[in-house]
């Protein structure tokens, strides 16, 4: 959808106007059951899609340009939804010198980076899911061990140098700090220090430190709300066994009580046999008793 609304002959995705955001959002409540709080994260995740299938573009249309690929093929790369002129400007603003500048710059901030994870276009909160499915029930998921992980390789050695020194350090810290759901106080803050405003280190796209703030006293209360149920439950079956004690006795004294009621002595009871008399009891007392 955001590919047939947004060209990309914009320049970036925050000059989209307003118009064209009630437009595409009323078209997502055509076809998806979607709230209205949803919609900045929506718009957020959308704006990544659009970013990421246009660096694509320019990506195999620069191939093209510096000769890697046969000059041909620049025509089947125009996808089915733009036109020729649209097409054409896309081309002409990629290969600019504006733009050549704009890339070269972003491609050193790049090659500075040397923290790089291994989960190509899985992301953390995939990883995550991945990780407490596989995992043991009584083993928290943490962010730390989630980053660790996202920042292997497949043989679990890490990604580079810095990486691995990074790694050294996270080991070294308190095992509380390690399984800590505190962002503020697990061992990724401090070893990498405080976080940068507006995201947070290994949790995944759109989370910032006052959504995770949130998210944490909200599992707190539930956690506690369940403690209470499971209490509550234990005395609602201890109430139980005692009701159920007490009904028990109360009817085997009643069954005492008729049994008493009808002549029956205590030594003879309900176990009684008749054709074999007891201990203190005459013979006489049972026959007169059998035939009346």
């Amino acid at each position: 959808m955001v590919k047939e609304f947004v060209p990309y002959t914009l320049d970036r995705w925050n000059d989209l106007n307003e118009e064209m955001k009630n437009k595409m959002w009323r078209c997502l409540q055509l076809n998806y059951k979607v709230e209205e709080w949803e919609k900045h994260s929506i718009f957020q995740k959308l704006g990544k899609l659009w970013r990421d299938r246009k660096s694509k573009l320019q990506i195999l249309i620069r191939e093209v340009h510096d000769g890697r690929v046969a000059s041909r093929d620049l025509c089947l790369l125009k996808p089915e939804f733009m036109d020729q002129n649209q097409w054409d400007l896309f081309v002409k603003k990629t290969l600019s010198p504006a733009f050549q500048e704009k890339s070269g710059k972003f491609k050193a901030m790049r090659e500075k980076q040397r923290h790089n994870h291994t989960m190509s276009r899985r992301g953390y909160a995939c990883l995550a899911h991945i990780m407490e499915k596989t995992s043991s029930a009584d083993i928290p998921i943490t962010r730390t061990k989630v980053w660790v992980e996202g920042h292997k390789k497949k043989n679990g050695q890490p990604s580079g140098e810095a990486v691995g020194e990074k790694m050294k350090e996270i080991e070294e810290c308190a095992p509380e700090s390690q399984n800590t759901a505190n962002i503020a106080e697990d061992a990724i803050s401090l070893v990498f220090g405080k976080e940068i405003r507006g995201r947070v280190r290994g949790m995944g796209f759109g989370v910032t430190p006052s959504k995770v703030g949130a998210s944490l006293k909200q599992n707190g209360t539930i956690k506690q709300l369940q403690s209470m149920m499971h209490n509550l439950q234990q005395e609602v079956q201890q109430m139980r066994s005692i009701v159920f004690q007490n009904m028990r006795q109360q009817n085997e004294q009643e069954q005492v009580g008729s049994g008493g009621s009808i002549g029956i002595g205590n030594d003879i009871g309900s176990g009684c046999d008749i054709n074999r008399p007891k201990k203190n009891v005459k013979f006489k007392e049972c026959e007169s008793w059998r035939y009346p």
